[in-house]
């Protein structure tokens, strides 16, 4: 039974820090994006 619930908390940390990641990335892609606009004349191609 403790071993469920180790391994049932584990699981739910990783998705934690994945959602975390996927946040931070989302707010760093955001910020360089707006950084770059004034730079390239506001226009952004990916």
């Amino acid at each position: 039974m403790q071993f469920k619930a180790t391994h049932a908390l584990l699981a739910t940390k990783r998705c934690l820090i994945d959602l975390q990641q996927v946040l931070f990335q989302r707010v760093t892609n955001a910020l360089l994006k707006s950084n770059q606009a004034p730079l390239s004349g506001g226009l952004i191609t990916n």
